[in-house]
């Protein structure tokens, strides 16, 4: 009988050595894990930052765009004005030096 238990007791320390390495084994994937989710979390943080300061630069490009549009649109009715002054000037008659009304 003390046999078996010395065989039982041997038995038992061989397989707690084995939970203790895998147990180290365990703890060294959680640490591992921890890092890459650590990583995960600020690559996420600076997408983001990154895709907020896109959504900024859309937005200042959509506002220059509308200005642009808005001086275009200006240019255009001082263009019609311009062209409308000059038939009106073309089509009204020249009034020659000396024959001035009064």
């Amino acid at each position: 009988m003390v046999d078996e238990i010395a065989e039982s007791s041997g038995e038992f320390f061989s397989t707690s050595a084995e939970l203790v390495t895998d147990s180290r084994n365990v703890s060294e994937c959680s640490s591992a894990v921890s890092l890459k989710s650590h990583s995960f979390s600020v690559s996420a943080e600076q997408m983001t930052a990154n895709i907020q300061s896109v959504a900024a630069a859309m937005e200042q490009a959509a506002t220059n765009l509308s200005l642009v549009f808005s001086s275009a649109e200006q240019m255009t009715m001082t263009i019609v004005e311009i062209s409308s002054n000059s038939e009106k000037a073309l089509s009204s008659p020249v009034p020659q030096p000396g024959r001035l009304r009064a």
